[in-house]
């Protein structure tokens, strides 16, 4: 029977928290017996997925495709057009569901065309692993009637589960609960534009020194915005809590290392401070907080979370404090177009997980769209 250990980072999410949902529509039917065919083809390689989870542990088990797709026949039309709140309200879950399944596909077959709900739970890995999953899904789908092609790009796009920076660590204590977010949740949407953005990034890199990104000039935003509307003006502390990829950093991890990925850090801010600043400012003080990624900065990283373990400190094993955080997650650089299952990528993506204080900055057409639920 094949095993695992979770990681390090993969413990902030052990309790079930803050699973990775997306809704993808694509103007055509999906072809379920390909669909599926793939799936099963694809959860040998894939099979943490598919497994069960239990005091630090991802034991593999035995596909059934019953257990992870959900089939609707719809006797209406999917109306794209109707905003973001709308569907969400109609789609989407407040609360993370604590069931034994790691992963569930949600496939809704309306009159002009097919919607997918694909839900993974975050202890399995992060966004960057469940986009992967899923444009190997698709690749494999869509050219499901090619002989030999499913095997050739499943060789091929094999993902790394076993990670040696985390071999031995070993997590069975009790994850601290849940954090639930009680009553409505509102969300608010700011656009800015693509160009100016990036040239505003460019135009502050010259003049700084640093590299200065548009992320750093979205996060920017996020916290003039959170800092200046609602109860968080009134804190006395404040940090913006942004996940950090380190594959790129880390070779030992790599592109093909499925798991989470992660460093977690955070930037403090005064709001008394951030009331007076730019947002030049604050993109260049969230520049200069940015963690150094590479080897020993993501061993050093692991051996603190190790720390907070050892020492009973549970409590800092949590993503962010909605209370005195925000938490910003760039969702710009998804690899929509490699969502193809035989007639194109979805032309509405809409993200579904949503928890107070949590910011998500998305990209449509010539617009970034930050989405700030508090």
């Amino acid at each position: 029977m094949k095993q695992i250990n979770i990681s390090q980072v993969s413990t902030f999410f052990a309790n079930g928290s803050y699973p990775i949902e997306f809704l993808f529509y694509f103007p055509y039917r999906i072809n379920t017996s390909k669909f599926s065919r793939a799936l099963k083809k694809i959860s040998t390689h894939f099979w943490p997925v598919f497994g069960r989870y239990n005091k630090g542990i991802i034991t593999g088990k035995t596909y059934s495709e019953e257990e992870y797709i959900e089939e609707i026949l719809m006797d209406e039309s999917f109306d794209p057009s109707v905003g973001h709140e709308i569907i969400y309200n109609k789609f989407g879950t407040m609360k993370p569901e604590l069931a034994p399944r790691l992963f569930h596909l949600k496939i809704l077959h309306y009159k002009n065309g097919s919607v997918l709900i694909p839900k993974m739970n975050h202890l399995v890995g992060d966004g960057y692993s469940y986009f992967y999953l899923l444009s190997v899904l698709a690749a494999v789908t869509k050219r499901g009637g090619i002989p030999f092609a499913p095997a050739i790009i499943t060789a091929i796009s094999k993902p790394k589960n076993h990670c040696d920076l985390h071999s031995s660590f070993h997590f069975s204590v009790s994850p601290p609960d849940v954090i639930t977010f009680d009553g409505k949740i509102d969300v608010e949407y700011l656009e800015l534009d693509v160009t100016e953005t990036r040239n505003q990034a460019k135009s502050i890199s010259e003049k700084s020194g640093l590299r200065v990104s548009t992320n750093d000039i979205l996060s920017a935003r996020v916290v003039k915005f959170v800092l200046e509307n609602g109860k968080k003006k009134q804190l006395e502390n404040f940090r913006l809590a942004i996940p950090v990829d380190v594959r790129r950093g880390v070779p030992e991890l790599g592109q093909r290392y499925f798991g989470n990925g992660l460093i977690m850090y955070n930037v403090p801010f005064d709001p008394k401070i951030v009331a007076q600043a730019s947002i030049e400012e604050l993109a260049i003080t969230i520049r200069k907080s940015f963690p150094t990624v590479n080897i020993h900065s993501y061993e050093t990283y692991l051996k603190q979370v190790e720390g907070w373990i050892e020492t009973g400190q549970l409590e800092l094993l949590r993503p962010y404090d909605p209370d005195n955080e925000c938490l910003v997650t760039n969702l710009t650089q998804m690899p929509i177009t490699r969502l193809d299952f035989g007639s194109g990528p979805p032309t509405t993506v809409e993200p579904l997980t949503k928890g107070r204080s949590g910011a998500a900055i998305l990209a449509q057409d010539d617009k970034f769209v930050l989405r700030l639920a508090r």
